[in-house]
């Protein structure tokens, strides 16, 4: 939905100030919010670079390429100084935290190496709702395949600083889940 909102403004600012098919020079690029990467890193991706001539079009591409990272919570482009030469653009990104590290609480009765196997996450990595999403699945697959379909899991994150988080994978085994007997009613075949 970020992406739209994004996408959205965007155009609407690109359509009221340069008109969609309109090129003009960037003049300047300014980055912020920044602090795992680096402002080239986001130049190089976004494709907006000093003295390139953009369009509405290339703005857009843009903000979908920063996106396409999936190093970024939300990404913004304004126009930040206007003259007859060109424009000075603002990038603005809010990036997600990098993970310090993480634990597993709970885990008895699968084997630890099959949990950890199961994480779709890793130390120094960045964290995002997707990674942990993915971990939770895969771990409640992993125990599905043991036998505990009723095993629950979740990831909750404390922040070390601004841009550094922590995890603790926690992990409600529930009993294991056998067929004892089978009965059929009302079959006469």
């Amino acid at each position: 939905m970020r992406v739209l909102k994004s996408l959205f403004w965007v155009i609407i600012l690109f359509n009221l100030v340069l008109g969609q098919q309109q090129k003009i020079k960037i003049l300047d690029v300014n980055v912020e919010g920044i602090a795992l990467t680096d402002s080239m890193t986001i130049l190089i991706n976004s494709g907006l670079m000093p003295g390139k001539s953009v369009s509405g079009e290339d703005i857009q591409k843009g903000v979908k390429n920063l996106w396409a990272l999936k190093l970024y919570d939300d990404v913004k482009i304004y126009i930040e100084q206007q003259n007859l030469n060109g424009v000075v653009l603002k990038i603005k990104v809010k990036e997600y935290p990098k993970l310090v590290d993480y634990r597993i609480e709970g885990r008895d009765k699968v084997d630890k190496n099959d949990v950890k196997a199961a994480i779709d996450m890793y130390k120094g990595g960045i964290y995002t709702p997707y990674r942990a999403y993915k971990t939770i699945n895969n771990i409640k697959k992993t125990y599905r395949e043991e036998g505990y379909l009723l095993a629950e899991v979740e990831v909750d994150t404390t922040h070390m600083t601004a841009n550094k988080v922590s995890a603790i994978i926690k992990i409600t085994e529930g009993k294991k889940v056998q067929v004892k007997k089978i009965r059929f009613h009302d079959n006469e075949v």
